[in-house]
Formats: structure tokens, C-alpha cells, sequence
């Protein structure tokens, strides 16, 4: 049984309430990307944060798993924009485990307990750079709680050389910097670095925009971010082009010496496409060599989805949306994978 509220900053100025429910929740108090009110970006749509730079921004496209249910940013300001993060649960496991684990979840792991999921403090700058439309950009958001240990633990790169990478970035979720261009004809383009979510599958990384709280076992069990160099290009309102340059999919570190094609980066890109606001595709693709002492182990691999919006009645008195998604998938891999000694001291 999990219980799961909103915690949000309401307020004006300094002045901010704190609204808490008992049984847990998942909490934010600002968009995952800065905001303006909708008046703003249709009078200076130059000056409007990355995010919103008319992407998505037509109609309301909070029905989409994986984005944000909120529709209003009381606390948005010029240059910064707050986010808190809080996410709480309580798990019932009728097996009874003498030590209270739960495995195979990074959404629950403690059996009849009260268990703080992650509690994230952080936010949005979107600093203006003349006035050309251009701005700095960063995002800093903080992982304490479960989130600290769970997301980390996935992941086999950080012993790679001297430096074991957890201890410096296990309390973070995101860190990464950028720089916004604003292009004529176009909704511009983003170009970040640091660390950044990612996902497999149509589910966020923040368990509040998602359908359902526990996502897939597979999807459920990867560490949900990279560490890289990604551009967001936004042609026009309804499209998204965004190809990455990062250390590994889903790692912190590489994997090997050499990433993909004998580069020392792995390759992806995702496209996002919404011609109605009933629509949705998406697509993730990948390459790399990500199998540990495998440098020429290459995988490739696509996710893509479809998303259908079929109802969608405010006045009902029942259920008002309903929608449903299709995804496929196609991977391959090609190349020797290193799995280790045998008891001969011969790799297997």
C-alpha cells in the first residue's frame, strides 16, 4: 500500500507556506524548467526560460506520462526559479521480510515503514545576456533520502580509475550549465553540460509525473540520468531535436577506455513530436559500448512510443482524460563481451 501527496510552496516574495500531508507524497514547488506566467511568453517569447520557449507550450500536455502535472509557478522569478522536492511512502509486503528490503524497486524499499524517498532542493536559472533573446542557463537539483543510495547503486562505472565518483556526485540528480541561443524563426536551441535525467520508456525520473508510482522492473532498475553534453533544438512549437554526447548511457563514468566507434563518448539522440494536443511520439536512441571491459562490445538500441489522448471532458462527473500509449523497442548488440574468469583463470 503507498500513499502519495503534493507538497507545494505557495507564496509571494519571501513569504512561503509550507503545505504538508501525513501519509507522503511527491512534492514540487516549481516546474522541472523555469516558467512564466501564460501572459508573458505570448507579449516577450524571446525573454521566456529554455523550456518554454513555445515547445509543448500550445496546449496542456499535462495527460503525458512523464511531465509535469503543474500548470502554475507562483514563485517564478526573472532569474531563478525554486523547485522543492519531496517524496514520501509507506510499503505493506505481505511476505513479511525479517529485515523489512524490498528489491528489484528504486521507487520503495522499506516493508512497513515510513520511508523518505528523496527530498530535492534546488531550481532553474535563466539569466538574460543582452537582448537578443539570449540567456545563461543551469539546473541544480539535490537527491537526499533513498534516491541517494538507490540511483548510485545501479551503476558499475565510478571505480573506473582512481576516483570513485559516488562520493561526489551521490546527493545530486541534476547539475548541468548552458546556454540558450535564440534563433529567428525558430524556438531556439539549448546547449547543456553536467548531469542530467534521463529515462527508459515514457517514465520521469520524479515518480509525481508518472502514471503510476512504480514503474516497470526494467525501466525501474537503471539509474535514470547521464553525464554528457546534450543540444535541444526547438524548430517550432511542436518539435524537439535533441542529440546527446555523454560518458555511458545511464553511467556516471565510461565503462572502458574507449566508448562507441573508438571515441571516448557514447552516442544518442531523442525526438519529440506533438502535432495535436491530443499527440504525442517520442523516440530514444542509443549507441554504445557500455558492457564493463567490453571496448568493442557495441549496443544499439531505439525506444519509441505513441501517445493517444482519446477523451478528455471537464465537465464529467467521472473520469474526465483517458489515453493510451504504444511503445516498441529494437536493440542489438555486436562484438566480444567480456563476462569474466572461469575457475581456470581463463576469461569467460
Amino acid at each position: 500500500m503507498e500513499a502519495k501527496r503534493w507538497f507545494q510552496f505557495l507564496g509571494k516574495g519571501s513569504a512561503l507556506l509550507f503545505a504538508v500531508l501525513l501519509l507522503g507524497s511527491t512534492g514540487k514547488a516549481l516546474a522541472d524548467a523555469a516558467a512564466t506566467p501564460a501572459a508573458t511568453p505570448a507579449a516577450t517569447p524571446a525573454a521566456a526560460p529554455a523550456s518554454l520557449q513555445g515547445f509543448m507550450n500550445y496546449a496542456d500536455f499535462s495527460w503525458v506520462n512523464g511531465n509535469t502535472r503543474e500548470t502554475d509557478y507562483p514563485m517564478d522569478g526573472k532569474y531563478f526559479s525554486p523547485e522543492v522536492l519531496i517524496d514520501t511512502n509507506y510499503a505493506y509486503d505481505f511476505a513479511q521480510p525479517i529485515d523489512h528490503t524490498i528489491s528489484g524497486s528504486t521507487a520503495t524499499n522499506l516493508a512497513d515503514e515510513f520511508a523518505l524517498e528523496d527530498f530535492g532542493v534546488g531550481g532553474d536559472w535563466h539569466i538574460p545576456v543582452g537582448d537578443g533573446g539570449d540567456f545563461v542557463r543551469g539546473r541544480l537539483m539535490t537527491e537526499f533520502g533513498m534516491y541517494s543510495t538507490e540511483v548510485p547503486r545501479d551503476d558499475e562505472s565510478p571505480s573506473l580509475g582512481s576516483w570513485n565518483v559516488i562520493t561526489g556526485v551521490q546527493y545530486l540528480s541534476e547539475a548541468y550549465c548552458g546556454y540558450h541561443f535564440a534563433i529567428p524563426g525558430t524556438d531556439g536551441l539549448n546547449i547543456d553540460a553536467g548531469q542530467m535525467p534521463s529515462y527508459v520508456g515514457l517514465y520521469s525520473f520524479y515518480d509525481s509525473e508518472n502514471w503510476t508510482y512504480q514503474a516497470s522492473y526494467v525501466s525501474s532498475n537503471t539509474p535514470w540520468f547521464f553525464s554528457g553534453m546534450r543540444v535541444q533544438f526547438f524548430p517550432n512549437d511542436t518539435l524537439k531535436i535533441e542529440p546527446w554526447l555523454i560518458n555511458g548511457w545511464q553511467t556516471y563514468n565510461e565503462f572502458n577506455t574507449t566508448g562507441f566507434a573508438g571515441t571516448h563518448f557514447d552516442y544518442g539522440f531523442e525526438c519529440r513530436w506533438a502535432p495535436t494536443p491530443d499527440m504525442l511520439v517520442i523516440s530514444n536512441n542509443y549507441a554504445g559500448a557500455d558492457n564493463p571491459d567490453s571496448p568493442d562490445c557495441y549496443k544499439f538500441h531505439t525506444d519509441d512510443s505513441f501517445l493517444l489522448k482519446y477523451l478528455d471532458d471537464p465537465k464529467s462527473s467521472g473520469i474526465s482524460k483517458m489515453a493510451f500509449s504504444l511503445t516498441c523497442d529494437a536493440g542489438f548488440q555486436t562484438g566480444p563481451m567480456y563476462l569474466g574468469t572461469s575457475s581456470t583463470g581463463d576469461e569467460a
